[in-house]
Formats: C-alpha cells, structure tokens, sequence
C-alpha cells in the first residue's frame, strides 16, 4: 500500500519460505505478482500468473487472466492479449474491468487489423449505459478510427458527425475535427484536411489535441507541401 514493492517481495517470499504449510501462500504469491508488476519485472509476473490462469480458484484465476492480457497489452503482444482479454470477458467479472478489458480487446484487434473484432469490442463497450463520457467520446473516436483504417472513409465521417451531436465542450469538438482530418489525408484530401485543421485551431484553447492538431498541420506544410516557413 505504501508502494515498497521490494520490501513486499521480501515478505511474500518470506511466507513461501517459511510458511510454507499457513494457507497464505497462494495470496502471498499473488501479491507478490502484483508487486512485480508495479515494478516492470514483466517476465517474473507472467509466470506467476500463468498459474494462476489455470490452477486458481475462479475469482483469483479471473483477476491472473486479466492481469496477464494487461502486461502483454502494455508489451505490444497483442495476439496474446486479444486472447487474454477475450478469455476474461467469459468470466464477466467487475464492469469496471470489464469496461477497460473491451477497450483493450478492440485496440488490440485494431493493431492486429482484425477491423470486424475491433468494432464489435468497441460497440459492445457503447452498449454500457453507465459507460462515463470521457471513456464514451474516447471509445467512439477509436470505433471511427477502425473505420478509417478500414478504408470506409464516409461511414467514419457519418459517425463523427453524430458523436459531435452530443458535445458541447470545445475541447471534444477539436478531438473530433482532428480524427476527421486524419480521415481526410488517408483518403488523400490534403487541401480539405489543411482547411479543417486551421479553421479547428482559430480560438482554440491551449490543450493537448490542440497541440496534435496543430503538429498534424505542421507536418502537412512540410512533407506534403514543401512550405517549410508554414
């Protein structure tokens, strides 16, 4: 609790060791996972949790699987954490796990180009209507992000265009302009994607999708138009 992960690895494998025969050891262990992962010993944690993925009793075994598809998320393993994520989801543990469990199952799939599983992660996590508008809007632009990469180009701009219904924010307004104008240059609309991005940033709070905004646009004067001063 104090973030002694050192000190709390002594401790666990203080149980293991000596306490062999208490009934703590399996917490002992599991803890000592987390502290593991606390400290970015990755290898070390994964292989307490495999364990755990098959041998553990039904909540624990719940909490390993997730865990375990949560470092090979942060790993960039993403075959192994869509299996992970997928695997967790049969198990409908807390929505608040859950919620982030589709979030990374659709990115993973959307890293991997599996665009079909990826929208239907993230449209299976719209679906919670206790889901907070923060985590919606973010959810939403990635839907038409997948889109996008999909190359269905016009459904993605359909889509954006209700999102922005629903805002009022205009901070949210920019993350929507910027996903639009992303859309634009992969289909090639360069001109169009110029005259969105400086129209977005006239008045624009200080912010950071106003700074992503800002250096798409740079980027688009320098390697596609050669205006270096722009």
């Amino acid at each position: 609790s104090k973030g002694d992960y050192l000190a709390a690895i002594g401790k666990f494998n203080e149980v293991k060791r000596y306490y062999e025969n208490s009934g703590n050891v399996d917490e002992a262990e599991f803890f000592r996972a987390k502290s593991l992962i606390a400290l970015d010993r990755h290898d070390e944690a994964l292989a307490i949790l495999n364990h755990f993925r098959s041998e553990g009793e039904k909540e624990r075994r719940a909490e390993a699987i997730y865990l375990y598809a949560t470092i090979e998320y942060e790993l960039e393993h993403f075959e192994q954490s869509a299996e992970g994520f997928s695997q967790f989801l049969e198990e409908e543990k807390g929505r608040e796990e859950r919620d982030r469990a589709l979030y990374m199952l659709g990115d993973s799939h959307r890293k991997l180009g599996n665009y079909q599983e990826s929208y239907r992660a993230f449209q299976r996590r719209l679906d919670d209507a206790l889901l907070p508008r923060e985590e919606r809007l973010k959810t939403s632009l990635d839907l038409t992000e997948v889109l996008v990469e999909e190359g269905r180009f016009e459904d993605a701009y359909r889509e954006l265009e209700e999102i922005r219904k629903d805002v009022t924010a205009s901070e949210d307004s920019l993350k929507i302009d910027f996903r639009k104008g992303g859309g634009l240059i992969a289909e090639g609309r360069m001109d169009e994607a110029v005259v969105l991005y400086e129209e977005s940033l006239k008045d624009a709070p200080s912010s950071e999708v106003a700074a992503d905004v800002a250096f798409a646009l740079g980027d688009l004067y320098l390697n596609h138009y050669g205006q270096k001063d722009s």
